[in-house]
């Protein structure tokens, strides 16, 4: 294992350290990197050379990314198969820290260790800013919450410099971009729990708050740039169609294919730099553009005709809803980069330590197919091993060993899920305003309890008791009729898997969308349209099945296939009649389900020679 200190114009703590860890570990090796500080700084180096460590450099100041390029391509050539651990300068990281750090290495090969900081006491004000405006941005833009995403204390395994080597940046953005790209990639992030220690206010660190902090937050800017441009080409052609055509499902369905390619071929270049090939990634893009599609046309709906909001504010308000929906699905699924996978263990050979003179730095990095080294199957004798125990982890891949979903893009898809199931199918078919609010507070309250609990087995037994429960208020209430009911079951299960975030990748969206598919089709007007269901009350005693069913068929107009008389009363001559029936395709078609039905009464029935209707048709 390396230990690699990059340095400008560093002072004696530099040399403290290096004899901290040699005191501790005499083999251990140390590359320092001298990044331009000039002839002043030269005793410092000199000090740190004759304390062990082998000194390179660059005779101009490049920045922090540069000399850590340069010392991963160093230690590529003099010490193959080595892990790294890298380290800054200043005196912010301790011998007990790097050690965590090692340690931690040793363990977790499928990714970078972080030192992470805990940012409590006396903290000066800059670091405060900047650490918490990039970690916000980070956490925002990746879905990773990580503590700590500018700590110089890195753990990186031996298979990683290579794909080291291809990172662009040459200052403080490197250690950002870093972090970047290897969610892109899918590697794992392990955080270790360091002290926070700030020397002086600070004042040795070359870290620009605003102007490096801003570094993380280019792709999302990028990202809303592309947005706003295809959201004014959707919202003009929306406009302009629904005045000459008055149709609100064409002038959507148009503007949206015409917005979304050109959102597409700016994205994939500009925003995300995707290395997918075009025909992949516009298979993803396809999908999710009839998702929104659907969730837009939903919303839309739900605003402008049942809300009566004008259609500018209804456009910008369902715009505005679904636009972290479209970035997360578009960052970790459409655009998605290639995963590395970590190589195969294989022993490598192990350079002795030997003076090394000052090296130019070797030439820009390339921009293509990461080369990995290979990973030892033992390490050389390094730090010696301490107290210290791994923090956090944040696995891109659920314990089964598949990619994960983060938990905003679950949650913005069980809204698109559940808008269009409510106010796509469930009311424009029912029209039952009493149960959107129902079925809507079902979805978000299971969803919540589901990610409040956290773990997939007790979102499955919560699940399985909502499940009983409502199968009990079903058999103890006559409100509902089945259909309605399985709308309920669907915005509960909508929510249950919205809180799934340990499911495979895709497994839950497409759960989602094959349950809303489900209400799509099997509660589609058109489908078994022939036949109906229905309680009927006739103004005559009925004690004959047979001619029972012969008047039925001759008063409906159609076949009955079964009947199920509730109650004959002969004191009043009346015949309640639960009747499955099929009517020719000439038949007038059926009141909505869940329409209003017109008052009627027994006398008024007979009257006209008619039955009264005491429950829904279906």
């Amino acid at each position: 294992m390396i230990v690699l200190i990059p340095a400008y114009e560093p002072d004696q703590r530099l040399v403290d350290l290096i004899r901290a860890i040699r005191s501790t570990e005499p083999d251990q090796r140390i590359v320092v990197v001298d990044d331009g500080s000039g002839p002043a700084y030269g005793d410092v180096f000199a000090a740190a050379r004759f304390a062990g460590a082998d000194v390179i450099g660059h005779p101009t100041n490049r920045g922090k990314g540069y000399a850590l390029r340069a010392g991963f391509a160093h230690i590529r050539r003099r010490h193959p198969g080595e892990d790294v651990v890298c380290a800054d300068c200043d005196g912010q990281h301790t011998l007990a820290d790097l050690t965590k750090v090692a340690e931690a290495l040793r363990t977790h090969r499928d990714g970078i260790v972080l030192g992470a900081r805990q940012f409590v006491g006396d903290v000066p004000a800059r670091s405060r800013f900047g650490n918490t405006v990039t970690r916000v941005l980070f956490g925002r833009v990746t879905g990773i919450p990580l503590t700590d995403t500018q700590t110089g204390l890195r753990g990186y395994p031996a298979w990683m410099l290579g794909w080291l080597d291809t990172i662009g940046g040459d200052r403080f953005e490197y250690e950002l971009d870093v972090l970047l790209a290897a969610r892109r990639a899918g590697f794992a992030f392990h955080e270790v729990p360091i002290e926070t220690i700030y020397l002086d206010d600070n004042a040795s660190s070359h870290f620009r708050t605003f102007r490096d902090s801003f570094r993380v937050y280019v792709p999302l800017v990028k990202f809303s740039l592309s947005s706003l441009s295809a959201f004014v080409i959707d919202a003009t052609l929306l406009f302009v169609l629904m005045a000459a055509t008055g149709d609100l499902l064409a002038s959507v369905v148009v503007a949206r294919v015409v917005s979304a390619s050109v959102n597409f071929a700016v994205n994939r270049r500009l925003v995300f730099h995707s290395d997918r090939p075009a025909a992949a990634s516009a298979l993803r893009y396809g999908s999710l553009v009839v998702t929104l599609l659907a969730a837009n046309y939903a919303l839309l709906y739900g605003l402008t005709e049942l809300a009566a909001v004008p259609l500018g504010w209804a456009k910008l308000a369902t715009e505005l809803t679904l636009f972290v929906v479209s970035y997360q699905v578009q960052r970790l699924v459409v655009f998605a980069g290639r995963r590395h996978e970590p190589p195969v263990p294989a022993v490598a050979p192990v350079a002795r330590p030997s003076a090394t003179p000052p090296e130019p730095l070797p030439p820009a990095p390339r921009h293509g197919a990461a080369t990995a080294g290979r990973v030892p199957a033992t390490s050389p004798p390094a730090l010696r091993k301490l107290s210290g125990s791994l923090r956090t982890t944040f696995p891109t891949r659920s314990p089964g060993g598949h990619p994960t979903m983060s938990r905003t893009i679950l949650f913005a898809v069980d809204l698109a899920a559940i808008a269009v199931m409510v106010f796509a199918l469930y009311f424009p078919r029912h029209r039952r305003r009493d149960m959107v609010v129902a079925y809507l507070v079902v979805n978000l309250g299971v969803l919540a309890v589901a990610d409040a609990l956290g773990s997939s087995g007790l979102n499955a037994g919560l699940g399985l008791g909502l499940f009983g429960v409502l199968s009990i208020i079903r058999l103890r209430s006559a409100e509902l009729d089945q259909a309605e009911i399985a709308y309920f079951f669907a915005a509960l299960a909508i929510g249950l898997l919205g809180g799934l975030a340990e499911t495979p990748q895709g497994l839950a969206p497409a759960l989602m969308v094959a349950i809303v598919a489900a209400l799509a089709v099997g509660d589609h007007p058109r489908l078994f349209r022939r036949y109906r269901h229905q309680t009927i009350t006739l103004d005559r005693a009925f004690t004959d099945e047979a001619a029972l069913r012969a008047h039925l068929e001759g008063l409906l107009g159609g076949t009955v296939h079964r009947l199920t008389v509730r109650k004959v009363d002969l004191v009043s001559d009346t015949t309640a009649v639960e009747v499955r029936y099929e009517v020719p395709d000439a038949a007038p078609a059926i009141r909505t389900p869940g329409a209003d039905r017109p008052a009627a009464s027994s006398s008024a029935a007979a009257a006209v020679g008619a039955p009264a209707l005491t429950g829904p048709a279906r």
